[in-house]
């Protein structure tokens, strides 16, 4: 009797210790995606006033570029690092990316001249395109089956949280002592995050598996509460992406790619350009930043929302539920409205916005075999950056040609719509969800 309480004891203790530790690579996993969001966001409070900065002279065209060659850094680098994360496991270089972004931030700050600074950026978009794919992957992995959507949604939104961060502090900080502060401010996971996830942050189960070091993953897994991953088939593992493009998979992934590239067009150049944008339609500084404030939270808020539905609803129909609501509200902002109307709007389109690329990268993540997420979300993530170059590039022609602010919501409008209807081509596969 005393030896099976003990067992008994013995196991609630190991689920209690697995689950704190799953909670663990939820939590690093979720800051590092925050600290992401933040470096990445950042750059779009800052703008109204680099135009400003004496001796730069950026103006429109020079804004836009800094911004695109950011994004040209997170395209490379989210599809290197996500074939990597293949083939050295997702620990390392989710690590390497955190300490590469967080130096990059500080070169940033430091920047002398808008060309250093444009270097800077792009570099810095290395590791913030490579973390995201990464990050992703291994939250999938550790995360409490029975929350796990919820989780993963919570921690995508960690994206549009960084820029709640990044507008809340510029609202201070932006006209003494300046843009510059806030881009160091950058660099705090250099010393807040790295240190604890070298300690703690687990490699990937199924990079294990796949190297054959079985019984090191069976310990990490049981560590962690887990089911241990099945092994990869032999043709998968000596071609890691190339089941990404055979038959029906190359379909799906051209429109997940389509899908992307519509769906951070829509969000990076709103979250570039929206202070900006607001300020040509007549606002003041804080209430331009404001906007971009409220289409953060928005951000936060519905992508835990409303990506949580994809779980019960399936992610195909939420997501294009999405797509079309973001559309919508994109489309109607572009009618003078009262500041409270503006708000509701914004906020509305910032949730839908942020929830379509959440339920597009859990769409990937239950499409393709798991082997294959970390390079899947990679491919996905990496050619869908195009979009986040395109947008920022886009509104920056749209304001030197002087169009009216009017059409940076119809082009968005329209993106957010183009979007609903490639995930409907997306060929049905296995599981409610697809």
């Amino acid at each position: 009797m005393q030896r099976a309480t003990a067992s008994k004891r013995h196991e609630k203790d190991h689920h209690g210790t697995s689950g704190k530790a799953a909670i663990l690579v939820t939590v690093l996993c979720w800051l590092a995606v925050v600290a992401d969001g933040f470096d990445l966001i950042v750059y779009g409070s800052v703008l109204p006033t680099l135009d400003d900065e004496p001796g730069w002279n950026i103006g429109a065209k020079g804004l836009s570029v800094i911004g695109a060659v950011t994004f040209l850094g997170m395209l490379i680098g989210a599809i290197v690092t996500g074939l990597l994360s293949d083939r050295l496991g997702r620990r390392l270089p989710l690590i390497t990316c955190l300490v590469w972004f967080s130096l990059c931030m500080i070169g940033s700050a430091l920047a002398p001249s808008p060309e250093v600074l444009g270097i800077a950026r792009f570099l810095a978009g290395l590791g913030l395109g490579g973390l995201l794919p990464t990050a992703s992957a291994l939250l999938m992995e550790y995360a409490p089956p029975r929350h796990r959507v919820l989780i993963y949604a919570m921690a995508i939104s960690g994206i549009p949280l960084g820029g709640v961060l990044a507008a809340v502090l510029s609202l201070p900080l932006l006209p003494e002592p300046g843009w510059r502060v806030l881009f160091m401010i950058g660099a705090a996971p250099l010393v807040l995050i790295v240190p604890v996830a070298l300690r703690y942050l687990p490699e990937s189960l199924e990079y294990l598996v796949s190297r054959g070091r079985t019984e090191e993953a069976a310990a990490v897994a049981g560590r962690f509460g887990v089911p241990l991953p099945p092994q990869a088939p032999a043709e998968d593992a000596a071609a890691p992406s190339a089941s990404l493009f055979r038959g029906r998979n190359l379909t799906a992934s051209l429109c997940f790619w389509v899908a992307t590239f519509l769906a951070l067009l829509t969000w990076y150049g709103l979250g570039t350009w929206l202070p900006g944008i607001m300020r040509d339609a007549g606002y003041e500084l804080g209430s331009a930043v404001g906007a971009l404030l409220v289409l953060s939270i928005g951000g936060v808020v519905g992508s835990c929302l409303i990506a949580a539905m994809g779980d019960r609803l399936g992610y195909r129909a939420v997501a294009i539920a999405s797509f079309l609501i973001a559309g919508t509200s994109l489309f109607l902002l572009s009618i003078p409205a009262g500041t409270l109307v503006l708000y509701l709007l914004l906020a509305v389109a910032g949730s839908a916005a942020v929830s379509t690329q959440v339920l597009i990268n859990s769409f990937v993540g239950v499409y393709f075999p798991p082997q294959r997420r970390a390079g899947a979300l990679g491919w996905t993530l990496g050619v869908g950056r195009t979009g986040a170059i395109v947008g920022p590039l886009s509104i920056g022609l749209i304001v030197d040609t002087g169009m009216s602010y009017q059409w940076n919501f119809y082009l968005f409008g329209a993106c957010a719509l183009l979007g609903a209807i490639a995930i409907m081509m997306v060929p049905s596969g296995a599981g409610r969800h697809a």
